[in-house]
């Protein structure tokens, strides 16, 4: 048996030392990519996520590269304002850019789905007489996260064929049951909107008048900031009148004497970012940009309910990341 010598404790003690210092720089493991900085994985939550977000994470340079386009669904005329306006608000919190695309957590399948909103599946019916297949969607259940090779969409759209952008663009036809489906950014944003569009709750606001009352305005206002301190990303609706709305997406907010200017992805421009405003004192909304007329209008927060699954989705994102430990 051999004694241990003073060079076997220095050594033993050395790498007992480099042991706790692993343990100590995983506990203390920060995160930092083009959505948070210096986001810690010791005291990892969705609210320290959003508390992470970097000042210029939602620049409107990383806006959609497309503007808002008119399209018929069935005998509806519609326009792409809440299906781009709610696929903003997902890119800019799940995108990864500056990330090579054989990295993304996400395949080109599921992306198309994530855009839509929805998976799609064939449905069989049969009864006694008849026989028939058809596909549907269904609500999506997970999102994750995906990279963009450059710093946003508008410049992959330059790098030509296999950026992330022009494959979006072009699409590529999926087989599913016994159909063969094209899918493409506009055919899934198209599919967004009808989906959105079509809900009871948002047809009910035909029946109603487009004016909202200063109580309702306030509530509005309130949660509306609420939502933005936290780095929350908020959809709304503004109602000109009964048939004429339009879906942006709220980013932040300043307040000045007498009024309160909030910026906001509008999908007519997507390459500069809009002005929603409030007035403080009339307790009124209006949107002379964006309306191109100073009228009053109805504005009404929607979609708060998909925030669940952004944040499912970034939680679990950056677990996976921590407990890594890159």
């Amino acid at each position: 048996m051999r004694l241990a010598t003073s060079y076997d404790m220095k050594k033993a003690g050395s790498l007992l030392l480099v042991l706790l210092t692993l343990t100590a720089s995983a506990k203390a493991l920060e995160v930092s990519d083009s959505l948070v900085k210096n986001l810690s994985c010791q005291t990892l939550s969705v609210e320290n996520i959003y508390k992470s977000i970097r000042d210029d994470a939602f620049h409107e340079k990383r806006n959609i590269p497309l503007s808002n386009w008119e399209f018929r669904m069935g005998a509806a005329p519609l326009a792409a304002c809440w299906g781009l306006s709610s696929t903003q608000r997902v890119i800019s919190y799940l995108a990864r850019y500056n990330m090579p695309l054989k990295d993304s957590p996400a395949s080109m399948t599921s992306l198309f789905d994530i855009i839509r909103g929805a998976t799609i599946h064939q449905v069989v019916k049969q009864d006694e007489k008849n026989f028939s297949t058809y596909l549907a969607d269904q609500p999506i259940q997970k999102l994750s996260v995906f990279a963009v090779e450059s710093d946003s969409l508008a410049e992959s759209e330059k790098r030509g064929k296999g950026a992330l952008w022009n494959l979006l663009e072009e699409g590529y036809t999926q087989k599913i049951g016994d159909f063969k489906h094209k899918r493409s950014f506009k055919n899934e944003i198209e599919a967004n909107q009808g989906n959105h569009f079509f809900q009871a709750a948002n047809l009910a606001m035909v029946v109603k008048s487009a004016e909202r009352s200063r109580e309702e305005n306030e509530a509005t206002i309130e949660l509306l900031k609420n939502n933005l301190d936290q780095r929350k990303l908020t959809l709304v609706n503004l109602r000109l009148n009964r048939t004429t709305q339009h879906i942006v997406m709220a980013k932040s907010y300043k307040v000045f004497k007498g009024t309160i200017v909030i910026e906001v992805y509008d999908s007519n421009n997507p390459e500069e970012d809009q002005y929603l405003y409030f007035d403080t004192v009339q307790k009124r909304f209006y949107a002379p940009e964006i309306f191109y007329q100073g009228e009053y209008l109805g504005a009404y927060i929607v979609s708060e309910e998909e925030r669940g699954l952004i944040e499912d989705a970034l939680m679990k994102y950056y677990q996976n990341i921590c407990n890594s430990g890159n």
